[in-house]
């Protein structure tokens, strides 16, 4: 339970019942860049897209992530809890396509293989984004 008494939400599933969602035009894109890098994370995304508030990203991704346009991923860690890594979900596909001009069964083909990629790799990635993020 939180502060006010609520259920806190598992952050490893996507909620039962989401709250309503209008498709912003920055979700379009921050779907498309989560699909072009494979892997973001929240940081990343904020650095990506200007967005100065932690909440206001974490709540926007976390809605994207209930309603299936992102699936998230986390490194392992010791202590505490680590930051979300986000891949492109399924209801993502066809919004990417239209985005993108790409085939839908492309962005599915790579999508798995992003869901698939081992943590060594996947560390890799997510450094040579950064990279990739202090360069554009």
């Amino acid at each position: 339970m939180d502060k006010s008494g609520n259920k806190r939400k598992s952050r490893y599933k996507r909620s039962d019942a989401p709250t309503g969602i209008a498709l912003q035009e920055r979700d379009r894109k921050i779907m498309t860049a989560v699909y072009e890098y494979r892997f973001l994370t929240r940081s990343q995304i904020q650095r990506l897209f200007d967005i100065n508030c932690v909440t206001r990203a974490n709540v926007r991704l976390r809605k994207l992530f209930d309603h299936g346009y992102v699936d998230r991923r986390f490194r392992p860690t010791v202590v505490g809890t680590s930051e979300s890594i986000y891949v492109l979900g399924k209801k993502g596909i066809p919004i990417v396509s239209q985005m993108t001009g790409m085939q839908e069964k492309d962005i599915a083909s790579i999508r798995r293989s992003a869901l698939s990629a081992k943590e060594h790799s996947l560390e890799h990635d997510l450094l040579v984004n950064d990279f990739r993020i202090s360069i554009e």
